[in-house]
């Protein structure tokens, strides 16, 4: 480990240990959040069905300077029953009808997470977004 030493004067070399010790921590707790931050995300890996949604209702909760934030109702069909979820979503104007994506569990449809990009692979490890359980009846708002 590479230590400065300046000839004289003890207290200049502790302060200088002190403060590489110091941003060594602060790395350290930086680095252990980041792993924490990208591992904790919840595994919808067991969403591998990709089924067509649509918007049914986008209430405008709030404005602000990086962008507006929609409560969004969205329902969807699979194997004849209708299945309705919600979510939040910012930085996209949404309308009644939008079309938009779901990945649901095959064995439980009511299990799913939206997609907007329907490019994004449902049942792979990288599937970003919550796991939602979707409701038999529209959420009352």
């Amino acid at each position: 480990m590479f230590i400065l030493r300046v000839e004289g004067d003890s207290g200049v070399t502790r302060v200088v240990v002190f403060f590489l010790c110091a941003i060594g921590v602060i790395f350290a707790v930086f680095a252990v959040g980041v792993w924490f931050f990208f591992n904790s995300a919840p595994d919808a890996s067991h969403l591998k069905t990709q089924v067509d949604a649509k918007v049914v209702d986008a209430i405008e909760a709030s404005r602000g300077s990086d962008g507006d934030v929609y409560e969004v109702v969205y329902s969807y069909n699979v194997d004849g029953e209708t299945y309705y979820g919600e979510d939040w979503w910012k930085n996209q104007y949404w309308s009644p009808g939008m079309p938009i994506w779901v990945c649901v569990d095959p064995n439980d449809p009511a299990k799913h997470t939206p997609i907007v990009n329907s490019s994004d692979e449902c049942g792979s490890k990288n599937l970003v977004g919550s796991v939602h359980t979707g409701t038999r009846t529209p959420p009352s708002g």
